[in-house]
């Protein structure tokens, strides 16, 4: 199992604290694992998968290969083990693929040298989308947003979420079939400062993140699991009064 450890995120974050916890997954039969499997493509033609395995009892507790043991992606054909990347007691499994077409199966495989194998977790890319360019650079709160964007006809859903300092996050469901989406007058808030906090400035930088999301599945070995495909875009912009 091929190993990387961000050291030096980590002695950055050394002082943090985190609910996080890690096990040997030698101490649990594939049937006790939980597997998170997700396959991200953001625009550059790129699709990443990344795996990780929880016990199932305790989600924040994330398990940790043996070296005996990996993951293996498969896209179009070509297959590549998943690297590993261990950071305050998160443990994810990852690996990067050149293409992010629509309908591209991705197909995951868990290899085990003491344990069951689970060789057939897999889902399909939905298709990829562009955002069209925003109207302004910056949008009152007072008035409408409207997004666009151009793709081809798909059956799977889309979400918008929308994050900055100065407002409360904002999250809508767009629904398929669609090539635009309106975020009515009003619907983003300014943030309340805190009593005895910092004060909230009235406007800020804010990110406009787009999703088009497809389920999967996991391998019918692991305790359960999700596997999730998803063509993500964002957007900047600036929200005033």
């Amino acid at each position: 199992m091929r190993k990387t450890t961000a050291t030096g995120l980590a002695m950055l974050l050394a002082g943090a604290t985190t609910a996080c916890a890690t096990k040997s997954a030698s101490e649990f039969d594939t049937s006790e694992i939980n597997a998170r499997m997700g396959a991200v493509a953001t625009g550059d033609g790129k699709t990443r998968v990344e795996v990780s395995l929880h016990d199932p009892s305790a989600l924040l507790t994330f398990l940790q290969l043996t070296a005996d043991d990996e993951l293996e992606a498969s896209v179009n054909g070509k297959t590549k083990q998943l690297a590993e990347h261990s950071l305050l007691g998160t443990v994810t499994y990852s690996a990067s693929f050149d293409t992010d077409a629509a309908e591209t199966e991705v197909r995951v495989r868990l290899s085990r040298s003491n344990g069951t194998n689970a060789p057939d977790s897999s889902v399909r890319m939905p298709a990829p989308f562009a955002l069209q360019a925003l109207a302004s650079e910056s949008f009152s709160r007072a008035a409408p947003l409207t997004l666009s964007w151009s793709s081809a006809p798909s059956p799977d859903p889309m979400k918008l979420a929308i994050s900055g300092e100065c407002i409360e996050s904002y999250s809508a469901d767009m629904g398929t079939g669609s090539n635009s989406f309106t975020v009515p007058a009003g619907a983003l808030v300014k943030k309340v400062a805190q009593e005895g906090g910092q004060a909230i400035a009235d406007q800020c930088a804010i990110i406009l993140t787009v999703t088009r999301a497809r389920e999967g599945s996991v391998d019918r070995t692991f305790h359960g699991g999700s596997f999730t495909a998803q063509q993500v875009r964002t957007a900047g912009a600036q929200s005033v009064p």
